[in-house]
């Protein structure tokens, strides 16, 4: 891995406090590392009172975690878009805690926790005029655990998009009305040109915004796509992390002077002896 940088130190230590503070939040299994190539790093996180555990779940963030692409299912309709992906690792407190967090950071919304059929189920709950949009009430995520292996199934409905192509229908309708108007001689004369340039600006308005709606739609997928890859991600270092070898930091230990004393006291008097 090499070297680190300040600004990269800073930033691992900061990663392994928000580390800390998920885990704290749950049940979790202590477990520290050390490794010869960062013991400076370990021995800033000792004095900052971080543990170490954290400093090693940072630093394989830091340096990623290879896990597998993500996969994007055909749903054979142009409504909902559906991810699959899966990572080695165990669901417990911490991880379905920080995988929360993700996910409403992402959805910019609340989510409601459920279990059923031996599986997890965060679901998407927006209070106020966001729940009368698919695109922000739809969002879910269902996590199944089988034996170390986490699998992940986003969904989410994309039928808000699609209802701005009305927008694009009105524009070609409206195209199609002039075009018709000054080539079946409802005009004439210099009335014909402007019932042309109206028809090409109404369809030109047409195909350029078509295309910004599906260009939405491929960027809302590509999104989904790299929050199921963070999700591998948060999964992958959780289970990396917990299978270190784990070293606790050096204590020192200062003898009772009383015992010095006693033992000093023995030490000359064979001394005597002798």
């Amino acid at each position: 891995m090499g070297k680190l940088t300040d600004d990269e130190i800073r930033h691992i230590i900061k990663r392994a406090s928000i580390f800390q503070k998920f885990e704290r939040q749950s049940p979790h299994k202590l477990a520290l590392f050390i490794d010869d190539d960062y013991e400076s790093l370990f021995d800033l996180a000792d004095n900052l009172d971080v543990d170490r555990k954290y400093i090693q779940e940072a630093i394989f963030e830091h340096f990623g975690v290879e896990v597998d692409e993500p996969v994007a299912l055909d749903t054979n309709n142009q409504t909902d878009a559906k991810i699959t992906g899966s990572a080695n690792g165990y669901v417990d407190g911490a991880t379905l805690n920080e995988i929360k967090a993700n996910l409403e950071y992402h959805f910019n919304t609340v989510g409601k926790i459920t279990r059923r059929n031996k599986k997890i189920i965060w679901k998407a709950t927006p209070s106020g005029p966001s729940r009368l949009f698919s695109i922000s009430s739809s969002p879910e995520l269902e996590i199944a655990q089988k034996n170390s292996r986490v699998n992940f199934t986003l969904k989410q409905s994309l039928s808000t998009l699609n209802k701005l192509f009305i927008f694009p229908v009105l524009a070609t309708f409206a195209a199609t009305m002039f075009f018709t108007v000054a080539m079946f001689d409802q005009v004439s004369g210099d009335g014909r040109i402007p019932m042309l340039i109206f028809a090409l600006i109404f369809a030109t308005s047409s195909f350029f915004f078509t295309r910004f709606v599906k260009r939405r739609k491929i960027k809302k997928k590509e999104r989904l796509i790299e929050l199921i890859g963070n999700l591998q991600q948060v999964m992958e270092r959780h289970f990396f992390a917990n299978k270190k070898p784990t070293t606790e930091r050096s204590k020192i230990i200062i003898p009772d002077l009383d015992d010095m004393e006693a033992e000093e006291e023995v030490t000359l008097g064979q001394k005597d002896k002798s």
